[in-house]
C-alpha cells in the first residue's frame, strides 16, 4: 500500500528558489545592454506597385484582383494598374479605381518599384523595367533556356567590350605618357640649342674682339715703322 508523502517547504527555500529562477531568467532572456538594431527600409507610401496587362496569348489572368489592391493601398502602397488589365478576369477599370489604384497606360506600369505579373515579361517588355526595380512573376527558366543563353552571351560580350575599352584606355594613357616624354625631350633639345646659340654668339664676340685687337696691333706696328723712318731721317 502506497503511503502519501507529506513534506513542507520553508519560506526561506521558496525565496531562495525565486532568487535563482529570477537570476537564470535574466541570464537567458535579458537583452542586456545591447541596443536594438535598426533596419533601414523604405516607407510603403514611397513604393509603387505596377500591374501590367498580360501579353501572353490567351492569358486571361491578372496579377492582382481589386480586393488585393484594396489591401495594399490601405497599407499605404501606391498601385498602378494597366488599362484593361483585368478584363480577362472580369475586372473592370472602375473596380480597380474604386480599390484605390490608378489606371494608367500599360508601359507606365513597368516604371514601378515592384512589378507584379503572372507570366514572365516578353523580350520587348524587359527593356521597360527601370533600374533597381523588383519583378515578381513566373519565370519558367527551363522553358527559356535560349533566352538565358543569349543573356549570358550578351553579358560575356559586354564584359569583353569592357575589357577592350580598358585596354584601349591603358594604351591611350601609355601614348599620352610617351607624348609627354617626347615633349620633354623636345624642350631639352630646344634648351640645348639655345645654349649652343648663346655659345656661338660668345665665340663670335670673342672673334670680333680678337680682330679688333689685331687691328690695334697692326696700327701700332705701322706707328712704330713710321717712328723708325722719322728717326732714320733725323740721323741723316
Amino acid at each position: 500500500m502506497l503511503k502519501a508523502l507529506k513534506f513542507r517547504v520553508s519560506d526561506s527555500t521558496i525565496r531562495s528558489l525565486n532568487g535563482r529562477l529570477h537570476k537564470s531568467s535574466r541570464l537567458y532572456c535579458s537583452s542586456g545592454d545591447k541596443p536594438a538594431e535598426t533596419i533601414a527600409g523604405v516607407a510603403y507610401n514611397k513604393l509603387t506597385i505596377g500591374v501590367p496587362r498580360e501579353s501572353f496569348e490567351n492569358e486571361k489572368r491578372v496579377a492582382l484582383s481589386p480586393a488585393a489592391v484594396a489591401t495594399l493601398t490601405k497599407r499605404g502602397f501606391n498601385v498602378q494598374v494597366a488599362e484593361n488589365a483585368g478584363f480577362g478576369s472580369q475586372f473592370l477599370n472602375d473596380d480597380y479605381t474604386a480599390s484605390g489604384a490608378s489606371v494608367v497606360p500599360n508601359e507606365k506600369t513597368f516604371d514601378s518599384d515592384i512589378v507584379l505579373k503572372v507570366r514572365s515579361p516578353a523580350a520587348n517588355e524587359m527593356n521597360l523595367l527601370k533600374d533597381k526595380s523588383n519583378l515578381i512573376s513566373f519565370i519558367y527558366p527551363a522553358q527559356n533556356k535560349v533566352g538565358t543563353a543569349q543573356n549570358k552571351v550578351g553579358t560575356a560580350q559586354n564584359k569583353e567590350g569592357t575589357a577592350q575599352n580598358k585596354v584601349g584606355t591603358a594604351q591611350n594613357k601609355v601614348g599620352t605618357a610617351q607624348n609627354k616624354v617626347g615633349t620633354a625631350q623636345n624642350k631639352v633639345g630646344t634648351a640645348q640649342n639655345k645654349v649652343g646659340n648663346a655659345q656661338n654668339k660668345v665665340d663670335t664676340a670673342q672673334n670680333k674682339v680678337g680682330t679688333a685687337q689685331n687691328k690695334v696691333g697692326n696700327a701700332q706696328n705701322k706707328v712704330g715703322t713710321a717712328q723708325k723712318k722719322v728717326g732714320t731721317a733725323q740721323i741723316r
